[in-house]
């Protein structure tokens, strides 16, 4: 689903079924503060988060009326403490009143029971954790002060939060508790709302709530919490006693709008609004801010809601008037909403309009007409702007001349004149690299020697002394500059400078604190960096090498004959082919154009390389070694390489067909539109390594280990990998038919749409924790596989043998299995919604409270399968 919203809103989506009716509540939320201003919604949740410990703020649910709740602590007055405090707080026409008392106890004296005088507070919450109830007690299992035996009420505390009207006087006495926020999801008085659940529910609605479920169910207040109707989102709202600066707060509702559009798969075209009702307001008095929470429903065909394509939320203000569905379904589309090829055709070009084309046209000449008025407006300026400077001058000149300065025209033009050029003459670089680093630097020494002597010579032109002027700036004590010393020398009313001042002091303290803030950040920095392993040590050359080598074909052969290093070296389309250059170190070289066809090159360094179309056909490279080596458009078919290193390699369109890489290492190695069609990668070892539009038809890749690898729009067909290690790898539209991982360790696999996994081996093979998404898997075989809590979503299954399938707790909603064995399948507990199990065999099935509602079952055979817990038989002996 495609969701686009405004930072400052909040979504929460709510998935509901009544009468067989799938549905969907959209619900739009802004935390506001006192000026209006919305929150983003991480600082909202944020917020929330730390009001709501008890019960969660809100449930996504759609309700029939309008409530409102309140959430934070009573403060004292201006912090002094007190012993008790009433908070009343209402929205509206409602209205609502607490008591809240310090901490107290029972004792029992010779009067009996008698609770302890209430402890001075400056601070008390008012959620459920203060008020009457206790763990255990469905009422408030959160609360203080529920007493199982009331003759053991010895220090006991009592509620902090006490209705006024009916206050705790006893052991005994067991109120309700008194509350502003929401109830406890277990209370009588909000579980009376709850429909009947029955054996009939329990068959064919569970876990949904029962149909005949009172709509007071939703509201979550207490009854005197809520109206008839919705809000309007303007109303006027009050809170007392619950800020210390401000005893009685009083504002409105932030007046908004919001709009919500949606797009299902039954009309992607089309962007249908919702209407939205105001049905919760939430006070928080402690950060004088308000939290509102606008709702919608639809009708969906899936309960999950996937045929829901996206979701567009807009806000508007109920002071503007409001936009029409088209103008934001046009703002949504332009913001970049995804979209099919043809749907985005359709979108990007609608049918011409004769109106609004004559329109445009008419723009279009009144722009074209803009343009010629603007562009004689720009030549007026131009020339009022020269006639002024020519007076401007003309006048100084006068001045300047009264003083015997001179002109000031022929002293322009004097620094007008181009300088000398400071470019000095590129030198004939040596070679060897000691020398070359010798000649960068006195080549910069000079640069900046010379543009020195330029700026000394230009103010010795104007009468003035450069290197005077340096040594005064270079003796000049730094400038500290005092901004409070500044605003007191300021010419400025009493007044008027006492509030500067005043606002200068507060930006001083925030200051402070930030600085404080950052200090503690670098020292958490420090010790965090002194837990880091040490930095590998740098090159010992801080400067470049200077150009490489440039060898032939008999300094390479006499290098290698020699035993020497042929390290930063340059070879440009040699014919190296079938010669001896085993062992040789060519670390850091350049070879372009090269033919090494059938050439003996095992053990050879080629570290750091770059290699661009280079023939290494039939070439010995065993134990070769190419760590961050660059490959481009190479030819190494045939080519072997056992035990080569590949290790953090690029390569690009390279062909490896037939070539023996058993053994290679490919850590971190990246890999693009390279053919390795087949080539042997047995034990080959490759962790997070990327292949992206690679071939690996028909290779023997068994026993290699791959974790945590990425394969983009490869071909793996008939690819053999049994026993190999693909732990968290990533097959993203992947072309593997036939491809065989018998065995092979799969845990949290990935696969992603479009990738086909048809006929595939995957007996015995670990996919625990696997997430399989639109992929093919048709006629796969999975015998003896293990898929605990994977999850199968939208997947082909037809036709694939599962015997003994081990797969508890996997998911495979909207999946599709027809024509398949899968007998002695142990599916316990799997979620099957929205699956369509056709002509399957599950003889002998473990079903035991497995999740079939909204399961298509035609044709299943079901003989010594345990299905308890499960409906799949009722539900399938119904239709």
């Amino acid at each position: 689903m495609h969701v686009h919203k405004p930072a400052d809103a909040m979504l929460l989506l709510g998935y509901q079924s009544r009468g067989g009716q799938s549905s969907l509540t959209v619900t739009v939320g802004y935390c506001c503060g006192a000026d209006g201003t919305r929150l983003s919604e991480p600082e909202a949740w944020k917020t929330l988060t730390a009001l709501f410990t008890d019960e969660p703020f809100d449930l996504a649910q759609k309700k029939s009326r309008g409530g409102f709740g309140v959430a934070g602590a009573a403060k004292a007055p201006q912090g002094r403490p007190v012993t008790g405090l009433t908070v009343r707080a209402g929205v509206g026409s409602l209205e609502k009143s607490v008591l809240v008392l310090g901490d107290r106890y029972w004792s029992r004296g010779v009067a009996g029971w008698q609770p302890s005088a209430p402890q001075p507070y400056t601070d008390m919450p008012i959620g459920l954790a203060r008020a009457y109830g206790a763990k255990g007690w469905a009422a408030n299992p959160h609360g203080r002060g529920h007493c199982a035996q009331a003759d053991q009420a010895d220090g006991v505390a009592l509620p902090n939060v006490e209705d006024p009207s009916a206050p705790v006087l006893r052991p005994g006495d067991v109120p309700r508790p008194a509350s502003l926020g929401v109830l406890a999801q277990g209370a009588p008085e909000q579980i009376r709302w709850l429909g009947t659940l029955d054996k009939r529910w329990q068959r064919a609605r569970l876990p949904w709530l029962p149909d005949d479920t009172d709509p007071r169910w939703f509201d979550r207040f207490a009854q005197d919490q809520c109206q008839q109707g919705y809000w309007r989102g303007d109303e006027s709202w009050f809170a007392e006693n619950m800020h210390p600066d401000h005893p009685l707060q009083r504002g409105t509702l932030p007046g908004l709008r919001p709009r919500v559009l949606v797009r299902t798969d039954a009309a992607p075209e089309r962007r249908v609004e919702v209407p939205l009702d105001l049905d919760t307001v939430w006070l928080l008095p402690n950060d004088e801010r308000v939290l509102v929470l606008y709702r919608g429903e639809f009708a969906t065909r899936r309960e999950d809601a996937e045929d829901v394509l996206g979701l567009g939320i807009f806000t508007e203000r109920m002071s503007e008037p409001p936009q029409t569905t088209q103008h934001w379904a046009l703002m949504w589309q332009e913001a970049g909403e995804t979209a099919t090829p043809a749907q985005a055709q359709t979108l990007a070009a609608p049918e011409p309009d004769p109106e609004a084309a004559a329109k445009t046209a008419a723009a279009g000449k009144a722009v074209e007409e803009m343009g010629k008025a603007a562009a004689a407006h720009r030549a007026t300026v131009a020339k009022t702007l020269a006639d002024t400077r020519a007076s401007a001058i003309a006048e100084t000149d006068q001045t300047m001349q009264r003083y015997g300065l001179g002109s000031l025209q022929a002293k322009m033009a004097q620094s007008d004149a181009p300088p000398k050029t400071l470019a000095l003459p590129t030198p004939e670089w040596p070679k060897e690299p000691t020398a070359f680093k010798a000649a960068v630097r006195q080549y910069v020494a000079d640069a900046l020697a010379a543009g020195e002597a330029e700026t000394r010579e230009q103010w010795r032109a104007h009468g003035l002394d450069y290197d005077a002027a340096l040594a005064r700036s270079r003796a000049r004590p730094p400038v500290v500059l005092d901004p409070a010393d500044a605003v007191a020398k300021m010419k400025l009313p009493p007044d008027a400078k006492a509030a500067l001042m005043e606002r200068y002091q507060a930006f001083q303290i925030k200051m402070d604190a930030l600085q404080l803030n950052a200090k503690k950040i670098s020292k958490q920095a420090e010790a965090l960096q002194a837990q880091e392993p040490p930095p590998l040590p740098l090159p010992d050359e801080a400067m470049p090498r200077g150009p490489r080598t440039v060898l032939d074909r008999e300094a390479l052969l006499d290098h290698h004959a020699r035993h020497a290093s042929a390290q930063w070296c340059e070879l440009q389309g040699l014919d190296l082919s079938g010669v001896d250059l085993a062992g040789l170190d060519l670390s850091s070289s350049l070879l372009r154009g090269c033919v090494l066809r059938g050439a003996n090159l095992e053990g050879v360094d080629f570290t750091d390389c770059q290699l661009e179309d280079c023939d290494l056909g039939d070439a010995q490279l065993s134990r070769a070694r190419f760590p961050r080596a660059l490959l481009k458009g190479c030819q190494a078919a045939g080519a072997k390489l056992p035990g080569a290193d590949f290790t953090q390699a690029r390569m690009e369109k390279c062909v490896f067909t037939q070539a023996d890489l058993s053994a290679t290492r490919w850590a971190t190695a990246q890999a693009k539109e390279c053919d390795f069609d087949k080539a042997v990668l047995r034990q080959a070892q490759g962790q997070d390594a990327r292949f992206t539009a690679c071939r690996f038809s028909a290779i023997d890749a068994a026993s290699s280990r791959f974790p945590k690898a990425m394969f983009s729009k490869c071909v793996l067909e008939d690819a053999t990998l049994d026993g190999a290690d693909l732990q968290g790898a990533t097959l993203m539209t992947c072309q593997a038919a036939g491809s065989r991982y018998d065995g092979a360790s799969m845990a949290q696999l990935r696969t992603l749409k479009g990738t086909d996994l048809s006929r595939a081996n995957l007996n015995r093979a670990l996919l625990d924790k696997a997430s399989l998404q639109d992929t093919n898997l048709g006629k796969a075989t999975l015998r003896e596989t293990r898929m605990d809590r994977g999850f199968l979503k939208n997947c082909d299954l037809s036709g694939t043998d599962a015997w003994h399938l081990v797969a508890r707790v996997c998911d495979f909603t909207g999946s599709r299995i027809t024509q398949a064995s899968w007998r002695g399948a142990n599916l316990m507990q799997a979620r099957l919604r929205q699956v369509v199990l056709q002509d399957v065999d599950l003889t002998g099935a473990n079903l035991h409270a497995a999740d079939t509602r909204t399961a298509t079952a035609q044709g299943v055979q079901l003989d010594q399968a345990l299905l308890t817990r499960c409906r799949l038989l009722e539900d399938y002996g119904r239709e």
